[in-house]
């Protein structure tokens, strides 16, 4: 399936979006931090999911091909990007989508889709920071981070080393050594060559870490979202570790975990298809996009007549009603077949009526 560019912009700086496929459904990826960028974590998902339905992605100020930043805002990294998704969102003229973002990504997109669940009818946080109080040894890491530059000479050290990127994967990215491809090594030492890539890791570092804690860390505030979520995490992802993502489905009222085997933090890229089969059977299954707000009407944001609001309530119900009837129906045939399947296996042969006569007079 063929990627087509999308040319965006936000206060004046160029925007680099994409998009796949055609559907009535619609996804929108957002990628992570480091040296990432749309095409280098989302291109595989794209590809296999824009043969079923529509799927938008972009990159985000300061990555892959959208203008740099020289500087973090005034307002603030995360708000930046915040306001950075509310436009993108415009200018494609979204209205009802899934909202999947890994890592980074996964913290902007909980933040939008808190501020703007009218919009979000399905939530999945890959990896995704803002779901763990502290970082890893958050002590020593905001120390570095905050009052030395090894971050940025430890990147440009392993831009000329194949082996560094190599063991820097290995270690905290893909959770299998075999999956580790000469062309992704190649392509992340190029990407750290890059000069806007030390500032976009420098001021991601900056903006994450405090000696309070992690920056964001959404805690309590989960549970104000009241749309699906689904929650994806590598089993041995060292970054975030699965236990955070365990206990933030104990405050989000409507989400389930999935947890990607032998993965680490960069699950979407180390198995594609096995992220795709999760994300699609969440996306049919849990998220309904026939409706523009599933939310609880309130009388200060609608002024719909009491008919017209009954009538469209029915509908929900009867969709719901058919989706319920076909998995019911799904499920009683899979389930005689395999009952026929076992009943065929056990059955035992009849015994002839001569052998029977020799038996008994034996």
């Amino acid at each position: 399936m063929k990627i087509q560019q999308v040319p965006l912009s936000y206060r004046g700086n160029y925007i680099q979006g994409y998009r796949c496929g055609q559907g009535s459904d619609v996804i929108l990826l957002i990628h992570g931090a480091g040296v990432d960028s749309a095409m280098l974590s989302w291109k595989e998902i794209m590809e296999r999911l824009g043969k079923k339905t529509t799927v938008y992605a972009f990159d985000l100020p300061g990555y892959g091909n959208s203008d740099p930043m020289e500087s973090i805002p005034e307002e603030g990294f995360y708000p930046y990007y915040h306001h950075t998704l509310e436009a993108v969102v415009d200018q494609l003229k979204l209205d009802r989508f899934v909202l999947v973002g890994l890592s980074m990504g996964g913290a902007i997109a909980i933040r939008y889709a808190l501020e703007h669940p009218e919009h979000v009818c399905g939530l999945v946080p890959v990896s995704s920071w803002g779901l763990s109080p502290k970082a890893p040894y958050h002590s020593m890491t905001c120390w570095i981070v905050h009052h030395t530059d090894w971050i940025r000479r430890s990147c440009l050290k392993m831009a000329k080393s194949p082996a560094l990127i190599r063991a820097m994967i290995q270690y905290s990215l893909f959770g299998r050594k075999n999956t580790v491809t000469e062309e992704l090594v190649e392509e992340l030492s190029q990407l750290l060559q890059k000069p806007s890539a030390m500032d976009s890791i420098d001021f991601y570092q900056k903006s994450s870490v405090s000696p309070q804690g992690a920056i964001p860390y959404f805690g309590d505030e989960l549970s104000r979202l009241k749309m699906p979520v689904l929650l994806i995490n590598g089993k041995r992802d060292p970054l975030v570790p699965r236990s955070h993502a365990e206990q933030a489905t104990r405050i989000i009222p409507n989400s389930r975990l999935h947890v990607m085997p032998s993965c680490k933090h960069w699950c979407c890229k180390e198995q594609p298809e096995l992220f795709c089969q999760a994300l699609w059977t969440f996306v049919k299954r849990d998220c309904l996009f026939s409706y523009k707000n599933m939310l609880p009407y309130s009388p200060e944001e609608t002024k719909m007549s009491p008919s017209f609001q009954k009538a469209e309530e029915n509908l929900l119900h009867q969709n719901l009603k058919k989706r319920w009837e076909k998995r019911r129906r799904q499920n009683t045939r899979q389930r005689l077949t395999e009952t026929a399947a076992s009943g065929t296996k056990q059955r035992k042969q009849p015994i002839p009526i001569k052998a029977r006569n020799k038996k008994r007079t034996a």
